[in-house]
């Protein structure tokens, strides 16, 4: 082995260009120091930035630097910097098509309470054309519990898929055969003494505002998350009218019914995924 080059304050990535001929290389360095490698050189010609990823163009043309809060693309054969995005939502993550001719960017911007709103946009490699992605959301269990008091507290959703969910703390506590103990746990007490946060913490509370195509999938036989759970919320979305909602019952099903149910049973199950997100996300 050789050493390839020194770096006093030490490097916090780098990456292989797609030939293998060059290394891009992120370095902590001092304003005040010259660049590693020129001695000729007393100082920087231009401020450093600050980065914390880098990704290579996949013809080895261009890369993007990834900064706390900016993203820009550089051109390799003379090194022009062109920023893709501005100063309002921070950058988390962002990569190449695999042609090279776009971009996919994940912003973050401001939410309620001190809370951050997610986007995922598609640009052209040179930061043209930028359009927001449709997002759905999907969540089983908590992860339904968590689905269903979004579509009840935001219209962001083109679609959403709710699996074996728990929607009404107030009765989960009584019918599901971990609610005696999970749900004083998490509402840090008795429900006697917390019923107030139960209820405001309860998506079936909020349902009537949803606007967001609902799909629910829900095993009859489910003991963790009864199905009483999700016959709840559909009701209150049937009534409310505002978006179309499907509760499908699967005979038998238990919790793991998608993972570990009868197999006719996960297909459907995940078929019927596919459709809604078909239908309301992918054709709108």
């Amino acid at each position: 082995s050789r050493r390839v080059q020194r770096f006093a304050r030490g490097i916090t990535s780098f990456t292989w260009s797609p030939d293998g001929e060059t290394i891009l290389v992120v370095a902590t360095v001092d304003h005040d120091d010259p660049p590693a490698g020129d001695r000729r050189a007393t100082r920087w010609r231009d401020r450093p930035r600050r980065v914390w990823r880098q990704r290579y163009k996949a013809d080895g043309s261009g890369f993007l630097l990834h900064g706390t809060a900016r993203l820009h693309a550089v051109r390799v054969a003379d090194g022009y910097t062109r920023e893709l995005t501005g100063p309002d939502r921070q950058v988390l993550s962002a990569c190449w098509s695999p042609d090279g001719r776009r971009i996919a960017v994940i912003q973050a911007r401001s939410g309620p309470r001190d809370g951050h709103l997610t986007d995922l946009w598609i640009m052209d490699a040179d930061g043209s054309q930028p359009w927001q992605l449709t997002v759905a959301i999907a969540g089983k269990s908590y992860g339904g519990y968590l689905s269903a008091y979004a579509i009840g507290t935001t219209d962001r959703f083109a679609a959403a898929i709710i699996s074996a969910p728990v929607t009404n703390l107030e009765s989960h506590h009584g019918t599901s055969d971990t609610g005696y103990y999970v749900d004083p746990y998490s509402l840090d007490g008795e429900l006697w003494e917390r019923h107030e946060l139960a209820r405001r913490l309860s998506p079936v509370q909020h349902a009537h505002h949803a606007t967001t195509p609902t799909l629910i999938l829900q095993g009859e036989d489910d003991g963790r998350c009864p199905v009483g759970q999700a016959e709840e919320l559909f009701a209150i979305l049937m009534r409310a009218g505002r978006a179309p909602v499907k509760l499908i019952l699967y005979p038998r099903g238990h919790h793991d019914l998608a993972e570990a149910g009868r197999p006719s049973h996960r297909v459907d199950y995940h078929q019927r995924i596919v459709d809604w997100l078909e239908r309301h996300v992918v054709t709108g």
